[in-house]
């Protein structure tokens, strides 16, 4: 069975996760949610939507969004997070934050 990944946020950092994973595993074992239409459209998503479709459609969950939008990003999800695990490339929020805010346990954080 093949691991799917979704990307949160497609940003200049979310897009080039996105675009470089998609080259590698293919674009339908991939899932991307930004607020930007134009953005999935370019980054060629075949799977896109909202957040709650991205976490139950990643096995693994790439968090790419500007840290000051983490909270309200947590607000939206009502998804089970409990087998995910969460990659996070944002910059000032802690792992052990994410964990709170998540409500979650496999947390990763890499700041490229």
């Amino acid at each position: 069975m093949s691991k799917k990944v979704s990307v949160i946020g497609g940003g200049h950092m979310g897009g080039a996760f996105y675009k470089r994973l998609a080259e590698a595993i293919g674009h339908e074992q991939m899932f991307l949610c930004d607020r930007n239409a134009e953005k999935v459209e370019a980054l060629g998503a075949v799977n896109h939507g909202d957040v709650n479709a991205a976490v139950e459609f990643g096995d693994l969950v790439i968090i790419a969004v500007k840290p000051q939008a983490f909270g309200e990003l947590c607000e939206q999800i009502v998804a089970d997070w409990s087998d995910k695990v969460v990659l996070s490339i944002m910059a000032g929020v802690s792992v052990a934050k994410m964990q709170e805010m998540l409500g979650m346990r496999k947390v990763i954080r890499s700041l490229p």
